[in-house]
């Protein structure tokens, strides 16, 4: 068949620009394989967009030929470590990693020349990568799984939503994730996070007015923080309790 027939495969003036393959989910999850994608991948230097959760990619090599890669979705091979040139790619704006059996990241990146906007880390058993925060234009973070401390300086990022639940991160929180001028949504529930909320913590609930975000639904929704199952100290005042933008699932005493 023509390549632009082919399931999963999008093209442009002959040349591929996309692959899904999620039609193969099924199949792996019933044979309980890890299907590897093959290395000839890498030869489609005019790939924007890469979706494979169920076909693992070997990123632990260069990838320098992708120039034009823009969103990825992809299950990283067992056992690897995610090459730091990936998060290099001049184009690459949209980022989901996901690790089934203890891939790591990588250790540190040797620039802050990162265009990265959203990234997404599932499944890996490792610590928090601290060096997201030089990570400029990042607006949506999550993860879980991840230990650790939370790295100072996620407050001067422009992020909208930050998600890091499910996890072992443990100290306390940042005082500066509250100072944000531009979050509505953090999630850091079940971890083991420590100490006493920020009182950054309180001032940030209360000029929730200033930031109100609109969702693709139409409806205007205020701040939306979760802290619970950690074993923070401490108590929520009966104001902030009050405030319309108040949407946490816990008790009033952590």
């Amino acid at each position: 068949k023509p390549l632009d027939e082919w399931a999963g495969v999008d093209t442009e003036y002959g040349y591929i620009t996309q692959i899904e393959l999620t039609h193969l989910v099924q199949f792996s999850e019933i044979n309980s394989l890890y299907l590897e994608v093959p290395q000839e991948i890498y030869n489609l230097c005019y790939i924007r967009h890469f979706h494979s959760q169920s076909c693992a990619l070997d990123i632990t090599r260069r990838i320098s030929n992708w120039k034009n890669l823009y969103n990825l979705t992809v299950l990283v091979k067992p056992h690897s470590t995610i090459a730091e040139e990936l998060f290099l790619c001049e184009q690459l704006k949209h980022l989901i990693l996901i690790s089934k059996d203890n891939a790591k990241l990588p250790a540190g990146i040797s620039t802050n020349m990162l265009n990265i906007e959203t990234l997404y880390l599932y499944g890996f058993d490792d610590e928090f990568p601290s060096y997201i925060t030089t990570f400029s234009k990042l607006w949506s973070f999550g993860a879980d799984n991840l230990s650790g401390s939370l790295p100072a300086g996620l407050g001067n990022l422009p992020l909208t939503q930050f998600y890091a639940s499910n996890g072992s991160l443990s100290g306390q929180i940042p005082s500066d994730l509250f100072l944000s001028n531009s979050l509505h949504i953090i999630d850091l529930h079940n971890n083991k996070l420590t100490g006493s909320i920020p009182k950054e913590f309180y001032n940030f609930m209360s000029n929730g007015e200033n930031h109100v975000c609109y969702y693709d639904d139409g409806i205007c929704r205020g701040k939306d923080v979760r802290l619970d199952y950690n074993d923070l100290s401490g108590d929520i005042s009966q104001e902030i309790q009050n405030h319309p933008n108040w949407c946490m699932y816990w008790p009033t005493t952590v």
